[in-house]
């Protein structure tokens, strides 16, 4: 890929609210898991997952619904909540 093209992916993505409303739609449309959609998203631009980790990390929403998905598919262990 050339430099030019992987730095306008990168201007697209690095908008966050451009590559969230684009994972969410993908979602939407295919009825489908949110890191099937980030994958694809990825793969598709040929780019890797870990560039688009602090867009992930910035938003709390998607940060959230990332997580518990995640938790779901059994990922990622699940956070207990706080002991008082």
């Amino acid at each position: 890929m050339s430099i030019v093209v992987a730095n306008n992916i990168l201007e697209f993505i690095s908008s966050e609210t451009n590559f969230i409303k684009v994972i969410e739609d993908q979602v939407r449309i295919s009825n489908g898991e949110y890191i099937d959609c980030i994958v694809h998203f990825c793969q598709k631009r040929n780019i890797e997952v870990e560039q688009i980790v602090p867009l992930i990390k910035n938003n709390p929403l998607f940060k959230s619904a990332f997580q518990k998905e995640a938790e779901r598919l059994n990922f990622i262990k699940k956070k207990k909540g706080k002991k008082k």
